[in-house]
Protein backbone atom coordinates (compact mmCIF):
# COMPACT_ATOMS: atom_id res chain seq x y z
CA UNK A 1 0.00 0.00 0.00
CA UNK A 2 1.23 3.14 -0.82
CA UNK A 3 1.38 6.32 1.42
CA UNK A 4 1.42 9.74 0.17
CA UNK A 5 4.20 12.00 0.74
CA UNK A 6 4.14 14.78 2.01
CA UNK A 7 6.42 18.05 2.51
CA UNK A 8 4.30 18.96 5.60
CA UNK A 9 5.42 17.63 9.01
CA UNK A 10 3.08 17.35 12.35
CA UNK A 11 5.45 19.33 14.93
CA UNK A 12 5.15 17.80 18.70
CA UNK A 13 3.43 20.79 20.71
CA UNK A 14 6.08 21.32 23.51
CA UNK A 15 8.58 21.46 20.48
CA UNK A 16 6.99 24.24 18.45
CA UNK A 17 5.99 26.03 21.60
CA UNK A 18 9.02 28.48 21.51
CA UNK A 19 9.20 28.82 18.00
CA UNK A 20 7.61 31.86 15.98
CA UNK A 21 5.44 30.35 13.15
CA UNK A 22 6.40 31.89 9.85
CA UNK A 23 4.39 32.67 7.19
CA UNK A 24 5.07 31.87 3.41
CA UNK A 25 6.12 34.60 1.67
CA UNK A 26 4.90 35.09 -2.03
CA UNK A 27 5.99 37.84 -4.33
CA UNK A 28 2.89 39.96 -6.03
CA UNK A 29 2.97 37.63 -9.29
CA UNK A 30 3.10 34.29 -7.74
CA UNK A 31 0.24 35.88 -5.76
CA UNK A 32 -1.67 37.08 -8.49
CA UNK A 33 -1.22 33.54 -10.46
CA UNK A 34 -2.49 32.15 -7.50
CA UNK A 35 -5.78 34.28 -7.26
CA UNK A 36 -6.13 33.87 -10.91
CA UNK A 37 -5.81 29.78 -10.82
CA UNK A 38 -8.80 29.42 -7.64
CA UNK A 39 -10.91 32.21 -9.38
CA UNK A 40 -11.05 29.97 -12.06
CA UNK A 41 -11.79 26.68 -10.15
CA UNK A 42 -14.71 28.69 -8.58
CA UNK A 43 -15.84 29.27 -11.45
CA UNK A 44 -15.49 25.85 -13.06
CA UNK A 45 -17.30 24.31 -9.94
CA UNK A 46 -20.15 27.05 -10.08
CA UNK A 47 -20.78 26.48 -13.54
CA UNK A 48 -24.44 24.80 -14.23
CA UNK A 49 -24.53 21.48 -15.16
CA UNK A 50 -27.02 20.71 -18.31
CA UNK A 51 -27.51 16.84 -19.11
CA UNK A 52 -26.49 15.49 -22.06
CA UNK A 53 -28.64 14.66 -24.73
CA UNK A 54 -28.25 10.61 -25.35
CA UNK A 55 -26.66 9.14 -28.44
CA UNK A 56 -27.77 6.03 -30.30
CA UNK A 57 -25.28 3.84 -32.19
CA UNK A 58 -26.75 1.80 -33.99
CA UNK A 59 -25.35 -0.99 -36.69
CA UNK A 60 -25.37 -0.26 -40.16
CA UNK A 61 -27.45 -1.40 -42.12
CA UNK A 62 -26.76 -4.06 -44.85
CA UNK A 63 -27.26 -3.82 -48.52
CA UNK A 64 -26.83 -0.17 -47.86
CA UNK A 65 -23.31 0.53 -48.31
CA UNK A 66 -20.96 -1.60 -51.33
CA UNK A 67 -17.84 -2.90 -50.41
CA UNK A 68 -14.90 -1.34 -52.24
CA UNK A 69 -13.39 -3.76 -54.89
CA UNK A 70 -10.29 -5.46 -54.41
CA UNK A 71 -7.76 -5.01 -56.51
CA UNK A 72 -5.92 -8.16 -57.76
CA UNK A 73 -1.86 -8.75 -57.34
CA UNK A 74 0.36 -8.13 -54.65
CA UNK A 75 0.43 -4.02 -55.06
CA UNK A 76 2.53 -4.32 -57.44
CA UNK A 77 0.25 -4.06 -60.34
CA UNK A 78 -1.10 -0.93 -61.38
CA UNK A 79 -4.35 0.74 -61.53
CA UNK A 80 -5.77 1.63 -65.07
CA UNK A 81 -7.93 4.72 -65.48
CA UNK A 82 -10.52 2.48 -67.07
CA UNK A 83 -10.82 0.38 -64.24
CA UNK A 84 -10.98 3.63 -61.72
CA UNK A 85 -13.91 5.06 -64.15
CA UNK A 86 -15.60 1.69 -64.22
CA UNK A 87 -15.00 0.75 -60.28
CA UNK A 88 -16.29 4.64 -59.42
CA UNK A 89 -19.48 4.06 -62.04
CA UNK A 90 -20.06 0.53 -59.95
CA UNK A 91 -20.27 2.46 -56.68
CA UNK A 92 -22.40 5.36 -57.98
CA UNK A 93 -25.20 3.27 -59.42
CA UNK A 94 -27.48 1.92 -56.54
CA UNK A 95 -28.24 -1.39 -55.87
CA UNK A 96 -31.38 -2.69 -56.59
CA UNK A 97 -33.73 -3.35 -53.97
CA UNK A 98 -35.42 -6.86 -53.57
CA UNK A 99 -39.38 -6.62 -53.43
Amino acid sequence: RCKPTSSLRLVDESVAEGIPEKEPRFDDEEADVQRALEKSLKSIYDAPRCSLLPVVIREPEFGKYQPLPEVQGKDKEKVTDEQVDLDLLTLQTPKKKSP
